[in-house]
């Protein structure tokens, strides 16, 4: 996946490259860091002091209608008591656009990390993976077409793919390619939006499945601003019921039928708020044993949709504020989970006490119910914490930062609770270095 993205990259950006502006930042990083739960155990923690080293380089490339950006940041870890868990660590990005016309873009980008550090993969699965050493590679490649003032349709794809070192933890990747379609009319009055997308799951020990869901907007604009919609979603997901699967006789195909209605809110630049209430029905079918179909029950209820981002902007900081909340169906984790519901909140504030100094502190609180499950289980995660930042000099600046994190669990070995601290020293220059 990662050769077909830089063949494509190179191809789209070669001629708009031919006078780009270049830019290079190099960095170096140093980092003390203290956890008192090193495998994010229940019980029986064990805690160590955690030294990293590494150096690290943005490169970049833009020009007239094309920009790439790539970074890299290898360091190496010493475990100050586990020094058997001694390792580099490797983390690497890469964005890209091409405005191929006035009203067409196509932007693609890749996340790459081989790590044993759970909290560098914490945005993915609320459950710990102790110290297990694992590659994640995500990509996403989209181009988007603009046919009027707030026209558009957009046809991309994602892929992902996560490999463990540990044979207990499960290998999986997901390919997703997915379609988004807004057109208005009646003078921009009302609007129709179209959402499709297809998944293929793929798992070492567990069933793999395919996954489609659609949804359909009718939107009503009442200002600039401010527009309500009814909305109806559909998802149909089927397994492959693969004879030698460890949850053959766990998983069963269903279908989701959720209508509801909601709006949307543009309050400006840095706030935009999406709330949908609906009713959402799971129809599961038998699952099929050698012994015969076993009956299970369907799911179904009210359900809440919401999509929040807004912010603060004062003259010495910023207060900003996230929220997500919906169904999906797992493909991210070291276990295929299923269908679940989830929400999450999280919250951050920066604060520059002087030009040199500034403070932080953020929240996190998310929550994931996971209704394959027998029984039905549900998790909490709580992350939150202060920090502090100093630029000495220029090319110089210092982080001290504290992180508080605990999971909450009807499962009882997946539940933990760690303190982690961090002293880090950061040396990079404060422009990029450029060359025409």
């Amino acid at each position: 996946m990662k050769k077909i993205l830089i063949v494509l990259l190179i191809l789209f950006t070669s001629y708009s490259m031919v006078s780009a502006e270049i830019t290079f930042s190099p960095r170096v990083r140093v980092t003390e860091e203290y956890t008192d739960n090193l495998f994010l155990s229940p019980d029986n923690e064990e805690d160590d002091f955690i030294t990293t080293t590494g150096v690290g380089a943005s490169l970049g490339f833009r020009g007239a209608t094309a920009a790439l950006t790539l970074a890299y940041d290898p360091e190496y870890a010493f475990y100050r008591e586990f020094d058997n868990l001694n390792a580099w660590r490797h983390y690497a990005t890469m964005d890209s656009y091409w405005q191929m016309t006035r009203f067409t873009r196509l932007a693609v980008t890749d996340r790459f990390t081989i790590s044993d550090d759970p909290a560098d993969d914490i945005e993915m699965a609320i459950q710990d993976r102790g110290r297990n050493r694992y590659t994640r590679n995500t990509a996403h490649a989209g181009i988007i077409h603009q046919f009027g003032r707030e026209d558009s349709v957009e046809l991309g794809y994602n892929h992902t793919i996560l490999e463990n070192k540990l044979a207990t933890e499960e290998d999986n990747q997901s390919h997703n390619p997915y379609l988004d379609f807004i057109s208005w009319f009646l003078d921009n009055r009302y609007g129709l939006q179209l959402h499709g997308d297809y998944t293929r799951g793929m798992f070492d020990l567990s069933d793999d499945f395919d996954s489609w869901r659609g949804e359909i907007r009718l939107r009503k604009r009442f200002s600039r601003r401010f527009d309500m919609f009814l909305y109806y979603s559909h998802m149909v997901t089927n397994y492959d019921h693969e004879p030698d699967a460890i949850d053959r006789y766990e998983v069963s195909d269903y279908v989701v039928y959720n209508p509801g209605a909601g709006f949307n809110y543009v309050a400006g630049e840095d706030t935009d708020i999406s709330v949908a209430v609906g009713y959402a029905y799971r129809d599961r079918e038998d699952i099929q044993t050698d012994a015969g179909p076993i009956p299970v029950d369907n799911d179904e209820g009210p359900i809440i949709t919401t999509d929040l981002r807004t912010a603060w902007i004062y003259p010495r900081g910023l207060i900003g504020l996230t929220a997500s909340s919906g169904y999906t169906q797992d493909t991210y984790s070291t276990d295929n989970l299923g269908f679940n519901v989830y929400g999450g909140l999280t919250g951050r504030a920066e604060y520059g006490f002087t030009n040199r100094f500034r403070g932080d502190v953020h929240a996190e609180y998310r929550y994931v119910r996971y209704l394959d499950e027998d029984p039905v289980t549900e998790d909490h995660y709580v992350s939150a914490g202060p920090g502090l930042g100093y630029q000495a000099l220029p090319w110089m600046r210092f982080r001290l930062e504290y992180t508080y994190r605990t999971v909450f669990s009807d499962t009882p070995e997946d539940e933990y609770t760690e303190n982690r601290a961090m002293l880090s020293l950061i040396l990079e220059p404060a422009t990029p270095w450029r060359w025409n």
